[in-house]
């Protein structure tokens, strides 16, 4: 789910967070009850991520949590206030929305589904969804899962018609509507088709409403019930969840989420938001333990089998404004930095949270930030010294 621009937390999730140390493509598997180790050290190259993050408060960011895990090392660091009214400080724990990093998790379970012959990437959408996709342009039978997974299917992205361009006034009043899936679909293919199926990218949260469908289709089940039962339950993630049509976080181990207005000045409190405005493209919890976790084993290939890793990691390159010379998998992006190094991962934003996660393409350099503001105009002033500095931390493990 993006606030402002989802792309823009995309690029900066690819520049700004991890990238990272590694070579390895065929990673071992490891058990999903491989623990965190804490380092009793404060290795120097971290310090300045901790600088990094003071300087995005400096910007105007309330607050910030880093998480990183490299080659069994653990390192977390806050930055900020959880709450600008009370001051109260942001704590390494805290829960918060992710946003379109939702998006991994579900090309996940759509991969697993491939895995155990319950479907193909190339069944088209009319295939499980008859009917769903046609009208101005479109052709469901032309429209393979492949294709939304990867944002090649040319559906328009329904976010940008709830968001950012209405007013702060009516978007403050329709934060807490709720949303019904067919209905954020229906928005997209008001739009006319932006390319012919595979032919271009073109980045499309409209699909992934339409995946989390499908799966209900495939299993029986809705998308956040497998979620729950595939990833959630085995990998022991009790920080994580989908809320559904819950405003609120079911705990108070949460920070106040901040959004800021057309004004470029103000920000407004909107941490009771209804996350079915995302649905299947962005409603989920977590924290940066548990994405840090998630993101090890899946690209450890604890998640997924051999050809469905495969499948993730078979790119095509973002051609379209700021997610330009990033390439694209199955629900996970890859960006390198100046040396060479990849960073598999997604961004998300929310109303309210801006958060990225990934890490190395073994797994085992992974490394999770989120400030509790979206909607920030500039994206931090000292975004770029914020990205450099983090970068560098990024090309030497903390272990070597």
């Amino acid at each position: 789910m993006k606030t402002k621009n989802f792309l823009t937390y995309s690029t900066i999730a690819t520049t700004l967070i991890v990238g990272l140390s590694v070579n390895s493509v065929n990673a071992p598997k490891v058990s999903a009850e491989q623990p965190f180790k804490a380092s009793a050290q404060q290795p120097q190259k971290w310090a300045l991520v901790e600088d990094a993050l003071k300087e995005g408060v400096k910007a105007g960011a309330p607050g910030f949590i880093a998480q990183a895990w490299d080659h069994g090392e653990l390192k977390t660091s806050v930055a900020g206030v959880a709450n600008l009214t009370t001051q109260n400080p942001m704590k390494q724990d805290f829960q918060f929305r992710i946003g379109s990093i939702t998006k991994t998790f579900v090309a996940t379970v759509i991969l697993q589904l491939v895995g155990e012959g319950r479907m193909n990437l190339d069944d088209s959408v009319n295939k499980w969804l008859p009917g769903r996709v046609k009208g101005n342009g479109f052709d469901g039978n032309k429209i393979t899962i492949r294709q939304l997974l990867n944002h090649t299917s040319g559906i328009a992205d329904y976010e940008k018609d709830i968001t950012t361009d209405k007013t702060d006034k009516q978007f403050l009043k329709d934060r807490l509507k709720v949303y019904k899936t067919s209905d954020l679909i229906k928005i997209g293919l008001s739009h006319k088709p932006v390319n012919k199926p595979g032919e271009a990218w073109s980045y499309s949260s409209t699909g992934y409403l339409l995946l989390g469908m499908i799966i209900e289709e495939a299993t029986g089940k809705p998308y956040a019930k497998e979620i729950e039962n595939r990833i959630l339950k085995p990998l022991r993630m009790h920080d994580t969840y989908l809320p559904g049509t819950s405003t609120s976080f079911k705990g108070k181990n949460h920070a106040r989420g901040y959004y800021q207005l057309k004004d470029k000045k103000t920000l407004v409190d909107v941490t009771n938001t209804n996350p079915s405005m995302a649905g299947a493209s962005g409603e989920m919890i977590s924290s940066t333990r548990d994405l840090n976790r998630f993101y090890s084993l899946l690209l450890r290939g604890v998640l997924l089998q051999p050809e469905q890793m495969k499948q993730m990691f078979n790119t095509v390159e973002a051609t379209k404004g700021e997610a330009a010379d990033v390439n694209w998998g199955l629900g996970i992006a890859e960006v390198r930095f100046k040396n060479g190094e990849p960073y598999w991962g997604h961004g998300g934003g929310f109303p309210g949270a801006t958060s990225w996660a990934g890490g190395s393409r073994d797994g085992r350099h992974v490394m999770t930030v989120y400030s509790n503001v979206s909607n920030m105009d500039p994206d931090f002033s000292s975004m770029a010294e914020m990205s450099a500095l983090i970068a560098e931390f990024s090309y030497a493990p903390l272990s070597r």
